[in-house]
């Protein structure tokens, strides 16, 4: 534990269910002609870096942040 907590739209725990959600919709599809749409990913924690100021979610990307 780290004492940090997720947010509603994390769904990594069902990465697997995902996953499987994804690789039945790529049924029938030549590979070269599939494309990965973001709304079917998993989402982690890691893009979901955020700071509240002034009542204004701001989103943080800790690789340019000791740049």
């Amino acid at each position: 534990m780290n004492g940090v907590n997720a947010d509603n739209n994390v769904n990594a725990d069902t990465a697997k269910s995902v996953g499987e959600k994804i690789l039945s919709s790529m049924n029938g599809t030549l590979l070269t002609d599939y494309s990965f749409k973001r709304s079917a990913q998993a989402i982690t924690m890691a893009p979901k870096s955020s700071v509240r100021i002034d009542n204004n979610q701001v989103q943080v990307n800790p690789q340019l942040l000791f740049k």
